[in-house]
């Protein structure tokens, strides 16, 4: 083999990758002398500044970025939206303005009529007893003022078995009692009583035969199935209290308590006393 071509083939060849054939020896405080590649030709021009940027400014670029991509959203919105938006706030504003605080008169009104609401529902059962006590006496004053009608007065009782119900009826004139009517009627149950109800017929009936030729009385006997009716009629202007037989009121007929031309106030006074409920009517 010949010795020039093996030294030719052993030989590495000297690359300068520094066109310019500087050498960075000073530059780079190194005394080597081997040739440095310069990054220029590799990346083009360096910055200047050659500081490596922090993680934490990296993500705080990102944040001012995320928050100009919101502000640029919002800028975005439609204009309607904001159309509306700027209506309600004016809205609000014309309310703000408008609004005027009730005067001192109005809540002295107010206040007034709380207390008046208050004072009504505390009082209202003395309220209740006044106003009825006014409505009877009113109700007294106009039948004071009835001279000639009738006074109708009513009461009701029961046994163990048997109902009653009694209405006494006055007519009077220039308030001068003139004629009485008792009426009785008895009820009963139309079975277990048909006995006692039969009993009381046949005595009403023997008062009504007992009174024949007696002027100014008159008795009338009502029995269907569980009632009997019985009516005392006493015509006190033609009525001699001396003709009313012994056989009348044996019989169970009764003399009339009251007598003619007897005031019928102390007539009232005195049903009113014996627990009947009264009531005066003009005729």
């Amino acid at each position: 083999m010949n010795e020039n071509n093996l030294d030719n083939t052993n030989t590495i060849p000297d690359v300068n990758p520094n066109p310019d054939n500087t050498n960075v020896e000073g530059a780079a405080g190194n005394d080597t002398g081997v040739n440095m590649v310069n990054p220029e030709s590799i990346i083009g021009e360096v910055p200047a500044s050659s500081e490596v940027v922090p993680r934490e400014e990296i993500a705080r670029i990102d944040i001012a970025g995320a928050d100009n991509t919101v502000n640029i959203n919002l800028m975005q919105q439609p204009a309607e939206e904001k159309k509306e938006n700027s209506a309600f706030k004016e809205k609000m504003k014309q309310a703000e303005l408008n609004y005027k605080p009730p005067s001192k008169y109005r809540m002295f009104l107010l206040v007034v009529f709380f207390v008046f609401l208050i004072a009504f529902v505390l009082f209202l059962p003395d309220i209740n007893k006044m106003v009825v006590k006014y409505k009877s006496g009113e109700k007294e004053t106009q039948e004071e003022n009835i001279t000639s009608g009738t006074l109708t007065c009513a009461l009701s009782s029961a046994n163990a078995d048997l109902n009653f119900d009694y209405t006494n009826v006055f007519t009077f004139s220039d308030n001068k009692l003139k004629k009485t009517q008792l009426t009785t009627i008895i009820r009963g149950d139309i079975t277990l009583d048909e006995k006692t109800l039969d009993e009381m017929n046949e005595e009403c009936n023997s008062i009504d035969a007992n009174s024949k030729g007696i002027e100014g009385v008159s008795i009338k006997c009502d029995y269907t199935g569980d009632k009997l009716t019985k009516k005392q009629i006493f015509d006190l202007s033609v009525l001699d209290i001396e003709k009313i037989t012994t056989a009348f009121t044996e019989a169970g007929g009764q003399y009339p308590k009251y007598l003619y031309d007897q005031d019928i106030r102390e007539i009232e006074k005195d049903m009113y006393a014996s627990g009947f409920s009264c009531k005066k009517e003009a005729s």
